[in-house]
């Protein structure tokens, strides 16, 4: 990261290593420009014969030793940036839609996948004469018209009972208009 660049913090993470880590990087950036300028001005004054061969040397020893700890600290602070990556599935189930590929760049709060849960409900309608003997916690056979047949293989329970809004038997009723 060069000098003036900014780097956020990543949530969760303790802001004074994240800023280490910055200002180490960007104190070495600094160096490393430092080195690369004077090894520049050594190689015009040996040109010139103005200063000695183990003058050049030294000057182009220390750029090389600055562009390596360069390299090492953009590498240690990418392996922070790794360590603060973490995506976590909200609840288990099974991924349906998946908008994302490795390698692609995503944002903080980007919706990556749908999941679909393993718990199975169920949405059934009776009739106000059916209600009166069922209980929340009793145990139910579940049949499905669309396979005749067929009974469900796991154990159910019937959870709870809500009322049956906007249906016409809910509605109160209007008395009729009188001339």
């Amino acid at each position: 990261m060069a000098a003036g660049q900014s780097r956020g913090v990543h949530e969760g993470a303790r802001a004074s290593e994240s800023d280490t880590a910055c200002g180490r990087e960007v104190a070495t950036a600094a160096e490393a420009c430092r080195t690369a300028a004077d090894a520049a001005r050594a190689r015009e004054l040996f040109k010139l014969r103005l200063i000695a061969r183990a003058a050049l040397d030294e000057a182009e020893a220390a750029e090389r030793t600055a562009r390596d700890q360069l390299e090492a600290a953009e590498v240690a602070s990418r392996e922070l940036d790794l360590q603060f990556t973490r995506l976590t599935a909200p609840e288990a189930g099974r991924v349906t839609t998946k908008t994302v590929e490795q390698g692609m760049f995503v944002q903080v709060g980007q919706s990556l996948m749908a999941i679909v849960t393993h718990d199975l409900w169920v949405n059934a309608n009776f009739k106000d004469t059916q209600l009166g003997e069922m209980r929340p916690g009793q145990p139910v056979v579940v049949r499905v018209d669309a396979f005749p047949g067929r009974v469900s293989a796991r154990t159910s329970t019937a959870s709870s009972a809500a009322p049956a809004r906007g249906s016409p038997c809910c509605r109160p009723r209007t008395p009729p208009a009188t001339s």
